[in-house]
């Protein structure tokens, strides 16, 4: 089953004011446990959603894989900043230390690192293709 075009936008589009709408919310209670994290996860998801939907309705390969690159911002926080919320709202943020941060953060600056020199190595996308529609 394929999606239009369309909806695919207006589903990003929505995403990206609800994440944008809990992170303003959030931050306003940053001093909660777990409230600093949980708005830093909603600022990433808005940044997935947008660059997402700006890769799809901005023309050109060459402005698509910036706005695909811009998406990974997102994508690579996504998942520590969720783990840092769940920790802090739990009150176990304090079992992770400096090591862990450290090593929770380099998986993410190695991942952005190769994204956004993907043109020097291939590593994250070896070609790119523009789709077409064959239906």
């Amino acid at each position: 089953m394929t999606w239009p075009i369309e909806l695919i936008c207006v589903v990003l589009l929505i995403s990206a004011i609800i994440s944008s709408l809990l992170a303003f919310h959030a931050w306003q209670r940053r001093r909660q446990p777990g409230a600093l994290w949980l708005a830093l996860l909603m600022v990433a998801v808005a940044v997935w959603s947008m660059a997402g939907l700006f890769e799809i309705i901005i023309p050109g390969v060459p402005a698509k894989i910036l706005w695909s690159k811009i998406s990974y911002l997102g994508i690579a926080t996504v998942a520590p900043f969720w783990f840092l919320f769940a920790l802090a709202f739990t009150g176990r943020s304090g079992r992770i230390g400096r090591g862990g941060m450290l090593l929770l953060w380099s998986g993410v600056a190695a991942i952005l690192g190769l994204v956004f020199t993907n043109e020097l190595h291939g590593l994250v996308w070896s070609r790119v293709e523009p789709f077409t529609d064959a239906v």
